[in-house]
């Protein structure tokens, strides 16, 4: 890798606690990390290979905006819906299991048309995070990005 810092010394470790590569030159300590960190070679790989995750020395932390917490919040509802639904699918087909293992057992015949509760529970989850989701896009929505 062609060093983005062209300081001759600069190298790249392995941390042993984080598992996360170290850039730097100078000594490196018994855990990895390096005398003197170079962000200028870590945020360079993290830019060509994101999959690798975050290098050291970690950027400092920036603020969470608004916009980050209105999308953050559009994905933790549309996954938290899916997996509510999971969860009344696998629920509804237990009662529906249990229901023809009792009619089986004392001869009498299952329940096949009524509307379940988990199924008015899909709908109610379904109609309020679509609600919800819609709320947070629309104020995502009027969020005005700086033009550069």
């Amino acid at each position: 890798m062609d060093k983005a810092c062209n300081n001759p010394k600069c190298g790249v470790s392995t941390s042993m606690f984080m598992e996360q590569l170290t850039f730097g030159s100078g000594d490196l300590d018994e855990y990895g990390f390096w005398e003197y960190p170079c962000a200028i070679c870590a945020r360079e790989y993290e830019r060509r290979h994101p999959e690798d995750g975050m290098c050291w020395p970690l950027r400092e932390k920036q603020p969470l905006t608004r916009e980050d917490m209105l999308t953050a919040e559009v994905l933790l509802l549309e996954d938290a819906k899916d997996h509510l639904q999971k969860c009344l699918k696998l629920l509804n087909s237990l009662t529906i299991t249990m229901r023809e293992r009792k009619a089986s057992e004392d001869g009498s015949e299952p329940y096949r048309n009524e509307v379940s509760a988990y199924t008015n529970n899909e709908w109610f989850i379904e109609r309020q995070t679509a609600y919800l989701i819609a709320t947070a896009l629309e104020q995502l929505g009027k969020i005005k990005v700086p033009e550069e």
